[in-house]
């Protein structure tokens, strides 16, 4: 790789978490790239993680997150690593989607709020 690591296909498609990576399409190829410390000034290609957003949606206790593609793991990622609470459980990411679990009673108004704070903009992007 960039700093000469070297890994096989099946090590980063069981460990990505552990290993702090998200797969990403960068110019009609996909790429692993090192997210250490994932936080809510993450950077992808010099844009802002809500401009890879393109529209949340709500539905009961979950939450729709469509982004461009390769950059839902990123995504899903700076929510699980930094907004775990009583309102969110979790995220599940695909390619482009990312299904947001919220917990019993929390309101749509409440997880865009938490959402909001590690990924601003994210707000603008919800279709009601």
């Amino acid at each position: 790789g960039e700093w000469g690591y070297s890994a096989t296909q099946a090590t980063l498609s069981r460990d990505p978490r552990e290993l702090n990576i998200v797969k990403v399409s960068q110019g009609g190829a996909y790429r692993y790239v090192s997210q250490p410390h994932a936080r809510r000034s993450v950077t992808l290609s010099g844009q802002h993680t809500a401009d890879g957003i393109v529209s949340v949606s709500h539905s009961a206790n979950f939450l729709v997150v469509r982004t461009s593609p390769g950059f839902a793991s990123l995504v899903a990622s700076v929510i699980d690593l930094n907004i775990r609470s009583r309102e969110i459980m979790g995220t599940i990411a695909g390619d482009d989607t990312i299904l947001v679990m919220l917990r019993d009673g929390t309101t749509l108004e409440r997880a865009m709020e938490l959402l909001e704070t590690e990924v601003p903009g994210i707000k603008d992007k919800l279709n009601i």
